[in-house]
């Protein structure tokens, strides 16, 4: 089943201010792309191709200026009331910069607690029961809800991040580039574990990323944007072999996964 889709969207930005005469730069131009329940998809592209573009009007935070955007068959614009609770809980998004997203004068519970108040409706002291159970969830100390952010080291944040995310029990979570400032060890540990949260509660994710290796891990089906258009997808279980110049030039940029054992050289 279709969980959300874009079809047909053309999105741009006009440069300057509100009121500049400057044209419109198209950044989607009549893309159609979808994701459907339980599935997780890698979006590559390189940097402009319009992937954080297309992931700001997935989630609703912005409105394209041709097509539509669609949750479980229903245009986003006609979403209202109980509907658009249940959209803003199903869809939920991991930012690529941990500390940022975070208030640094709040502890980590609070943080956790806010979708749970705002989106579940739950007590206090049901917000801190959830939190602590969160950060198990995400491997990390229960007792952490009462640390501040700057007291944790980027891979946690990044885990409490994800914890957040999980927090209402959403469909959908979108990773924007969420793991390209950690370590590769951080990065298969935390794919690994989405893949298990993916397993055992049919969340469907969508990481977009410039990464193949990334994508190669988690995900099952592979889209390929270039210059606002999707350029090509296939699925990760077929082998991957893209036709397109820009899929295939990011494959061409993966190293290998272990070092070539070369022969010796004659001294």
């Amino acid at each position: 089943m279709r969980l959300l889709s874009a079809e047909f969207i053309t999105h741009g930005y006009r440069s300057g201010s509100f009121w500049s005469r400057q044209p419109v730069q198209t950044v989607l131009r009549e893309l159609n792309f979808h994701i459907d329940e339980g599935e997780s998809v890698g979006l590559l592209g390189n940097s402009g191709s319009g992937k954080s573009t297309l992931a700001r009007l997935l989630l609703g935070l912005e409105r394209p200026q041709g097509g539509q955007i669609c949750f479980r068959g229903e245009a986003l614009p006609h979403v209202k009331g109980e509907a658009l609770c249940t959209f803003r809980r199903s869809v939920q998004m991991v930012f690529q910069d941990a500390p940022s997203a975070f208030n640094p004068r709040h502890t980590v519970g609070w943080s956790l607690s806010e979708p749970l108040r705002h989106l579940m409706g739950l007590s206090k002291l049901d917000c801190l029961r959830r939190a602590a159970q969160l950060l198990e969830q995400v491997g990390l100390d229960a007792g952490m809800v009462n640390r501040l952010p700057g007291q944790l080291s980027g891979g946690q944040l990044q885990r409490v991040g994800i914890a957040r995310a999980l927090a209402s029990r959403p469909s959908l979570i979108v990773l924007d580039e969420a793991l390209s400032n950690l370590d590769r060890v951080l990065q298969v540990q935390i794919l690994d574990m989405l893949s298990e949260i993916r397993e055992a509660q049919g969340t469907a994710f969508l990481l977009i990323t410039h990464d193949l290796s990334l994508v190669q891990r988690l995900c099952r089906r592979v889209a390929v944007m270039d210059q606002g258009r999707l350029a090509e997808e296939c699925r990760v279980e077929a082998g991957l072999r893209f036709e397109h110049p820009a899929g295939a030039a990011l494959q061409r940029a993966v190293l290998p996964a272990m070092p070539v054992k070369r022969a010796p050289v004659a001294l």
